[in-house]
């Protein structure tokens, strides 16, 4: 299903905070490093979402040419994202 960011992650969230949903950024470094031979290639998104400073933003991790790749975005990014298209979301629980 086509959706922004704010949908995916209020959906996933469950009516739970977004802020309690967060990575930090050491979390997801070490989290990719754990775990790089999960990361798909330059065609699979990897959305985590992140708590930097007073903003909550989606960073998206990827691998390109063997090493990490990523976009951070504002929660708030216009784009919607085609639901046809592989996307995974990481969220601490």
């Amino acid at each position: 299903m086509p959706a922004d960011f704010v949908t995916i992650f209020n959906f996933l969230a469950k009516n739970k905070s977004l802020r309690s949903l967060c990575f930090t950024q050491s979390q997801i470094v070490k989290f990719c490093k754990k775990y790089k031979n999960l990361f798909k290639d330059k065609e699979c998104a990897n959305f985590f979402l992140l708590k930097l400073r007073i903003n909550i933003m989606a960073l998206n991790v990827r691998i390109k040419n063997n090493k990490f790749d990523f976009n951070l975005y504002d929660l708030d990014y216009p784009y919607v994202w085609p639901g046809e298209k592989s996307r995974r979301v990481f969220m601490i629980n």
